[in-house]
């Protein structure tokens, strides 16, 4: 095969075309990685020139046939490995990162049939003689099929916070295979252009077919997972909830015993020793500190949850020490806090549970605002960080909503522009985040 202008375009448009489209599936989904506009380019050059390498497989000294089972297994590999791209540039997971390159190698082969093999091959030649016309045309068709695809689909893939799935084996291989089958089944429609007239209508409907009962399917996987995360945070807030109107009770209930005693005390009291007087006066200031210590700040999101867990963490026998300075929180939105405190607090809970000494079931909260900062601080004992992934400490425990915690965490300070800190020295586990506090035009 000679080597044209025509024939390089065709190359990068496979690759350029797939990295746009994960671009479009990427930005409103993942946190972006420090220098990404510098590292975007250098990836699209490197992709660029690695897809070159489709000319020297073409001469390899082998029959066509073994040879066109060699190029789609490159391709196969070539797709798969923009995930480098996908993990290089955001913070992401390996399965959700597979799910983008599914997701993205299905729009950007629509792409290609409508553009590239019905128009530029049949319909409309006079785009393969005219390459600049072709290349803006093909950039027209990508622009507005992407948009559509923003608009529908990726744009929704915010709601996830940073992560759709977590990464296990099963997972991993699932999305390989049926990656896999896609391409394969992509590439035998492909070969029906090459068959003649009489079934090339037929190869266009079973691509985009194909690519687009793909996305419906995704776009499903993304809802039903979406959507059960969101049952399982409604009825872990339920559950505190209700936890906390129970615990609000037997307050209640005990504020309106001492004072309905109080005064049958009070009278007794007049003629009782100084003793029995002192004893009285203890256990009422012991009532009184209990509701004091359920009063953290003025800020009722922030006293909330810290009230909840304060005495979740008494009635566990974990110490739960709480300084909550002068602070600025009202540009939070008020699930956004609730998910950082409540995460932070649980995942600290669960950590210092495993320990039997009372000296290490502690755990430390900060909130306070300094200068142009709010800082949210939660400090606990830990048994040592053995693994991270993505630069996050990992977790075996497997229940639904379970490790959306720290990335949770951290998309949300990216959302105000702020940032997530973690530290794991001398047996302490730090977690920090960090928002600047906005700043109002007067």
């Amino acid at each position: 095969m000679e080597i044209t202008l025509l024939s390089i375009f065709e190359e990068l448009r496979f690759i350029f075309e797939l990295l746009a489209a994960e671009l479009v599936f990427l930005v409103p989904f993942a946190p972006a990685r420090k220098g990404f506009k510098k590292n975007v380019v250098l990836q699209f050059i490197g992709y660029g020139l690695t897809s070159m390498f489709y000319f020297l497989l073409l001469k390899l000294p082998f029959s066509p046939e073994i040879r066109q089972w060699i190029v789609s297994g490159w391709y196969i590999l070539f797709a798969l490995s923009t995930i480098v791209f996908c993990k290089t540039l955001f913070e992401i997971g390996t399965v959700d990162s597979l799910y983008v390159i599914a997701s993205s190698y299905a729009v950007s082969h629509i792409v290609y049939v409508l553009v590239h093999e019905a128009l530029a091959l049949y319909y409309w030649q006079f785009l393969q003689r005219h390459l600049l016309l072709y290349i803006v045309f093909s950039i027209v068709v990508c622009g507005i099929l992407y948009l559509i695809i923003y608009l529908l689909f990726t744009r929704k893939l915010r709601e996830c916070n940073g992560i759709l799935y977590n990464d296990n084996s099963f997972m991993v291989l699932f999305y390989l295979i049926f990656i896999a089958v896609m391409l394969i089944s992509t590439f035998s429609a492909q070969h029906l252009f090459r068959i003649g007239d009489e079934v090339r209508a037929f190869g266009i409907i079973w691509g985009i077919s194909t690519c687009a009962l793909i996305l419906g399917i995704q776009y499903a996987n993304f809802k039903s997972t979406l959507a059960n995360r969101e049952q399982a945070i409604i009825a872990r807030m339920l559950q505190d909830s209700a936890t906390h109107y129970t615990i609000s009770k037997e307050l209640i209930d005990l504020v309106n015993r001492n004072a309905h005693d109080l005064k049958h005390k009070l009278r007794a009291l007049k003629n009782a020793p100084t003793q029995l007087r002192e004893d009285f006066i203890d256990e009422q200031m012991s009532h009184i500190e209990d509701y004091q210590n359920l009063v953290f700040c003025d800020n009722e999101v922030l006293n909330t949850i810290l009230a909840e867990k304060s005495l979740y963490c008494s009635s566990m026998g974990i110490t739960f020490s709480c300084s909550v300075k002068k602070c600025k929180l009202d540009f939070i939105d008020v699930m956004d806090l609730y998910a950082i405190l409540g995460n932070a607090i649980d995942n600290a809970i669960e950590c210092v549970l495993k320990f039997t000494e009372d000296s290490k079931r502690v755990i430390s909260v900060n909130v306070s605002s300094k200068e142009a900062f709010t800082i949210i601080q939660v400090e606990n004992y830990s048994g040592g960080i053995t693994s991270t992934v993505d630069e996050l400490p990992t977790t075996t425990k497997l229940t639904i909503g379970h490790g959306f915690g720290l990335k949770s965490i951290k998309y949300i300070a990216n959302k105000y522009d702020g940032n997530m800190y973690w530290a794991d020295k001398d047996g302490v586990f730090s977690l920090q985040v960090m928002f600047p506090i906005p700043v109002v035009p007067v």
